[in-house]
């Protein structure tokens, strides 16, 4: 039952980062409710599904997304890591975790997106892509990190409740 749970809201992650999120951009930029899932999710839960969900999350965008299909393997499995070791150093803030996990996640994705156009051999402006691009999506990640936790957050307590010792 958890599984079919986990893979109903990620199909709903997909449908919504596909449809609405991209559909409402700042200047160039988009936000990218996955990565903010797979930080949320790899900073709550102890077990592998984070693992499963930055693999599902790579597949399903280097199934949509024309840019190379290492960019999103590379940057949704960092997040993984960062969120593992952000985990266990400083897991009594779990807000400041998600921001610092949000931020270098969205930064790497950012920057490996313009080094795989640029290797592809298009010719963007670095300062051009920095200013319409890359710091509109760090904005709109960080703007979107908290409520996507929260939503986190609250499924991961129903799928997995704490259990009391009597």
């Amino acid at each position: 039952m958890y599984i079919l749970i986990q893979v109903v809201v990620f199909v709903v992650l997909v449908i919504l980062q596909l449809a609405v999120v991209t559909a409402i951009p700042l200047l160039h930029g988009t936000a990218d409710l996955l990565l903010l899932w797979v930080a949320g999710w790899a900073l709550l839960s102890r077990g592998r599904s984070a693992w499963v969900y930055a693999l599902a999350a790579s597949v399903s965008m280097a199934y949509v997304s024309a840019i190379n299909p290492i960019v999103p393997f590379a940057s949704y499995f960092s997040v993984v890591l960062m969120a593992r070791f952000f985990q266990n150093r400083i897991w009594q803030s779990p807000i400041m975790a998600l921001i610092i996990v949000s931020f270098a996640g969205s930064l790497i994705q950012s920057l490996l997106s313009f080094a795989a156009i640029t290797v592809s051999g298009v010719s963007i402006d670095l300062q051009v892509s920095l200013v319409q691009v890359i710091i509109p999506t760090l904005f709109l990640n960080l703007l979107l990190a908290l409520p996507v936790y929260a939503v986190g957050r609250d499924l991961h307590r129903l799928l997995y409740p704490f259990e009391v010792e009597i």
